[in-house]
């Protein structure tokens, strides 16, 4: 009877201690399958996992399998979802046919219609004024040494008198700067797609020197100085801008180049920089020359 007692009194601490080794030795299998896991060996991980499954579902399920290292070792656990019941009392709702996709039409392109006469260009107007302001004053200072020499020629100054060639100096200086001022209008202006008439600039010039005439009525020197250095220039580009139209009757796709020959007239412009792929090879294409012939 006193054996029977000691045994009952032993069984539960006999019990904890071989839960305690199971536990142990699951341990140590993890510690096993980690090792071979982190070496890129998953079979030692797979065959461990089925004996560490049989001897403790709980402990495969929350610690084992859930390994960092073990886990890509292991197959994806397969459970299927599960199925909800049907109402049958609830009709049951035929599924919507797919929507139809239709293409719409297609439309064909066309390129936006231009205006009939061009559009003023902030830009191009700036060219305008410079290049011809710059080739106007080279015009005056030929002019100015050219009609000097005709005086001289004709001997307008032997009699000692330093002005006797004022006029002759200023009146060609005017003309021939009128000239470059028409002439560098026109060049500006006729560069790309657009032309204009550059004796239509010259004759503006011309007209608005003689407007300008009308200001030495004001016996002020400030407004005589700005209408003879203004009038001319805005005559000029009035004169050039409202004879501007498209260089061709149709519009031109061509490249812009540096220099563009159309109908035997030459005419400056903006070379249009393109990017893209030659056989393979990043290329950049920079038209120099352009024209109809």
């Amino acid at each position: 009877m006193r054996g029977l007692v000691v045994l009952l009194w032993l069984a539960p601490a006999l019990a904890e201690a071989d839960a305690g080794a199971d536990r142990d030795l699951l341990v140590e299998y993890r510690r096993l399958a980690g090792d071979a896991a982190r070496t890129g060996n998953c079979d030692p991980a797979r065959e461990l996992a089925v004996q560490v499954k049989s001897m403790d579902p709980v402990f495969f399920a929350n610690e084992y399998a859930t390994d960092p290292l073990i886990a890509p070792c292991l197959p994806p656990p397969s459970s299927p979802a599960p199925i909800s019941p049907v109402d049958s009392g609830a009709p049951l709702t035929p599924p919507e046919p797919p929507l139809e996709t239709v293409d719409a039409p297609r439309v064909p392109f066309s390129m936006p219609a231009r205006p009939a006469v061009p559009p003023l260009d902030g830009a191009r107007l700036v060219g305008e004024l410079l290049l011809g302001g710059l080739i106007g004053f080279g015009g005056v200072i030929v002019g100015g040494f050219a009609g000097a020499g005709l005086c001289d020629a004709n001997g307008g100054d032997d009699g000692g008198d330093d002005f006797a060639c004022l006029g002759s100096i200023v009146i060609t200086a005017y003309l021939v700067g009128a000239v470059g001022f028409g002439l560098g209008v026109g060049i500006a202006g006729r560069a790309g797609s657009q032309t204009g008439s550059i004796g239509a600039a010259i004759g503006g010039t011309l007209l608005g020197g003689l407007v300008s005439l009308l200001s030495l009525y004001s016996k002020n020197d400030e407004i005589i100085v700005g209408a003879m250095v203004g009038m001319p220039l805005l005559g000029g580009m009035i004169g050039f801008n409202v004879t501007r139209r498209w260089r061709d009757p149709s519009p031109s796709f061509a490249l812009g180049s540096l220099v563009r020959l159309d109908r035997g007239g030459v005419s400056l412009g903006i070379p249009l920089v393109t990017h893209g792929e030659q056989r393979g090879i990043p290329t950049t294409s920079v038209p120099l020359f352009s024209g109809s012939f």
